[in-house]
């Protein structure tokens, strides 16, 4: 996943953890270090970026919802069935009972 710099998610990781590094340092000055956070955020906001991105676009991937091949894409709401100390499946009307 890189963006049009050619930047991938990896490095925008790698120079957080550089920017952690430097804050935690005892000899990082202070404006330094509020420099390197607003760096940080700026850097926080392209890896959403990226993140977002790539969901747009494995979305962007599947076939339209209700599909027989691929079967509907909606999630299911149901309520989940509950289980009988014997391992047999009830529905949630059958457990109310």
């Amino acid at each position: 996943m890189a963006n049009s710099a050619g930047e991938t998610f990896a490095d925008v990781q790698k120079r957080l953890d550089e920017i952690l590094d430097a804050v935690n340092d005892e000899e990082t000055s202070l404006d330094e270090a509020l420099a390197l956070c607003e760096e940080a955020v700026g850097l926080g906001l392209r890896a959403s970026d990226m993140l977002e991105e790539d969901v747009d676009s494995a979305e962007s991937g599947r076939s339209e919802p209700g599909n027989a091949e691929s079967g509907s894409s909606e999630p299911d709401h149901s309520e989940p069935a509950s289980s009988t100390a014997e391992g047999d499946a009830i529905s949630p009307s059958e457990a109310a009972s």
